[in-house]
């Protein structure tokens, strides 16, 4: 956390910008849902596609493909 030649940190600088805290609020009060959200959507998608992977795999072995 440095701070400028004025004194001031990186943190206060942030803590001052009106924007920036909202963001860090919404973060503060949501980021752990959402990531956890796109985690599991994520897992689900790669699961989703090995099963058709394997299903593809399995139909075209029984075809002789």
């Amino acid at each position: 956390m440095g701070r400028d030649e004025a004194g001031v940190s990186n943190l206060g600088k942030v803590l001052n910008d009106p924007e920036s805290l909202v963001l860090m609020s919404w973060y503060a009060l949501n980021g752990e849902q959402i990531i956890n959200d796109i985690t599991t959507m994520y897992q689900n998608s790669l699961k989703k596609a090995k099963q058709e992977a394997y299903n593809k795999g399995l139909e075209d072995g029984k075809k002789g493909v």
